[in-house]
């Protein structure tokens, strides 16, 4: 009996659940400063504060991604149950570090869903949060330990795998706000390509280099900043810094298969193609794309994605000599010169041939221009 009043007792003290748009403690970027660090900020389309339940996203913990000779299979675990207190403002204060990390990360692809909602894409249903998910192989077991601080879309189950790091970094990758915006950009390139599917379906090495390269710009759409990853990893993505396809790279792409097993690393390809793009597109005299010409960016890049059908390119073909029904990494630079009003067009073209000269017999709208 005592015992059953102090869980009682327990129970009762616990805050209430809230919904809509919170203040809550959290680490995030500062648009001002483009500085990380803990502030209190809006959490906003909340259905459930406890739950991290939302618009447009659900976090489950105690999930599973299961690898079988017979495909991938989800288990979705249960809805979260974040820890947490209000101080005398109102104020949420997450209670642990995990809670910390998940109501921070719920925003930053919160952020980026209500900004693509703004141009004209709603996912089909809520997108799945699934927060350290054991994830098994038949062969190598509980595969956490390799996969450690990262984020990922995964369209096998409508949603994101989030592994947070064994050991604290300066900047894991679910707090990198423009990371997170990049996965996002997955989830709508699966989408407007394929519709609310689960299916792994039949992605080659041109699509996976294609989505990679998208989803950089949706990191940049995010944050306005064209280097977004840097925080986090030293790596080569500035989508600022120009960069010419070569024969090499073409060959190597189509020596690929876009399997799992092959070495082909489609973030060096889809990169070259996106920097191509940022690079054709209008900017200040300083240099930079303002904020209206990104978000102008943002629609023809939404807009060209929905004027795209994957047809996948036949394997051990002539390159030159297949039609322009099929899909290659030149397909969706060639979408987006028909966002252009028709005076933007031979300038941009322009780019697109000197920077994916290996490509650009398949730039079909530039002909003639």
């Amino acid at each position: 009996m005592a015992l059953c009043c102090v869980l009682a007792t327990a129970a009762g003290c616990e805050p209430a659940d809230l919904s809509g748009s919170v203040q809550a403690q959290v680490y995030r970027l500062d648009p001002a400063t483009q500085e990380y660090g803990f502030a209190v900020a809006a959490v906003d389309h909340l259905d459930s504060l406890r739950e991290v339940r939302g618009r447009d996203l659900v976090v489950r913990s105690g999930t599973e991604l299961n690898t079988t000779f017979g495909g991938d299979q989800v288990v979705r675990g249960r809805p979260a149950s974040l820890e947490y207190t209000l101080d005398g403002a109102g104020v949420v204060i997450p209670g642990d570090l995990h809670s910390l990390y998940v109501l921070s990360l719920y925003r930053n692809l919160d952020r980026t869903a209500a900004l693509i909602r703004d141009h004209g894409f709603a996912p089909a249903a809520p997108l799945d949060i699934l927060y350290f998910p054991r994830m098994d192989s038949v062969l190598a077991g509980d595969g956490r330990s390799t996969f450690t601080d990262n984020a990922a879309y995964a369209n096998v189950a409508n949603g994101f795998l989030i592994v947070p790091s064994y050991l604290l970094g300066d900047l894991p990758m679910f707090l990198n706000e423009g990371v997170m915006a990049h996965e996002y950009g997955h989830a709508v390139i699966h989408q407007i390509l394929f519709g609310p599917t689960t299916d792994s379906g039949s992605y080659d090495a041109h699509l996976y280099s294609m989505h990679e390269g998208v989803a950089d710009l949706f990191g940049f759409f995010e944050t306005g900043d064209p280097d977004y990853i840097r925080p986090t990893a030293d790596v080569d993505r500035d989508l600022a810094v120009p960069r010419s396809y070569t024969d090499a790279d073409l060959a190597e792409l189509l020596a690929s298969t876009g399997g799992l097993d092959d070495t082909l690393d489609p973030h060096v390809h889809g990169s070259t193609m996106a920097r191509a793009i940022y690079e054709l597109w209008p900017k200040g005299a300083d240099g930079k794309i303002s904020e209206p010409e990104r978000m102008r960016l943002l629609d023809a890049t939404v807009n060209a994605l929905r004027g795209i059908q994957y047809v996948q390119l036949p394997q051990e073909v002539d390159f030159a000599s297949v039609g322009p029904e099929y899909f290659t990494l030149a397909t969706f630079p060639n979408a987006m010169v028909a966002q252009l009003p028709a005076a933007g067009r031979p300038g941009a073209c322009a780019v697109l041939r000197m920077r994916l000269a290996p490509l650009a017999g398949r730039l079909y709208n530039c002909e003639g221009l």
